[in-house]
């Protein structure tokens, strides 16, 4: 459970938060399983901060930062993380379906078996992030950087891939995926009719040949 302390001086407010936490650099603030649905957090220091099971439906972290935080089994559906800093931080078993995630950056974050269904992520830094087992169908990865990820069982089916970066090193052998589209809004489908077959979606953004 959270600490009373560190609730209460969340309270009042982002600045006196962010002071707080710049004078005592020492204490990891615990916010496990607190109720900060809808609350304004933008701009918020919450770097190392304990958020397992926390209820954040809808919570604002606009520009927040988030690293090395330990977010698992929180709940932040339609959530605003713009532009936050994730680095490193922890999300398994994490609902952030349909979260906004625009240009954050994840590397480094441990987001296995977590909820991004609808999801956007566009222009997101994933860069050796962990999405094994996670649930990307219909998530928006247009203009976002994967190098190194990890997409073993990560189902990404009706995602978007428009201008999507990824590596040699990117991992897709394992991952599932019927079909995606090219451009947002759903538009120029890959396959467009039918649904690839096992290991040919990986082949296919790898380079190697391939029917589609």
């Amino acid at each position: 459970m959270a600490d009373k302390k560190h609730i209460a001086m969340l309270k009042k407010g982002v600045k006196a938060w962010n002071e707080w936490r710049d004078k005592n650099a020492d204490i990891i603030p615990d916010l496990s399983e607190a109720n900060l649905i809808e609350k304004n957090l933008n701009g918020a220091n919450l770097s190392k901060v304990n958020l397992t099971g926390a209820d954040m439906i809808g919570v604002k972290l606009k520009e927040a930062n988030l690293s090395g935080a330990n977010l698992s089994g929180a709940d932040l559906n339609i959530a605003n993380l713009m532009w936050a800093n994730l680095v490193q931080a922890q999300f398994i078993q994490c609902n952030l379906m349909g979260a906004q995630l625009t240009q954050a950056d994840l590397s480094g974050a441990d987001l296995r078996a977590a909820n991004l269904r609808g999801t956007n992520l566009m222009g997101a830094t994933l860069n050796q992030t962990d999405f094994g087992s996670t649930d990307l169908i219909g998530a928006n990865l247009s203009g976002s950087q994967a190098a190194f990820a990890n997409f073993d069982g990560a189902n990404l089916t009706g995602a978007c891939l428009e201008d999507w970066e990824f590596n040699s090193e990117t991992r897709l052998e394992e991952a599932i995926c019927d079909y995606f589209y090219l451009r947002e809004k759903q538009q120029e489908r890959c396959p467009s009719i039918g649904i690839f077959s096992m290991g040919e979606f990986s082949k296919l953004l790898h380079g190697e040949t391939t029917e589609t």
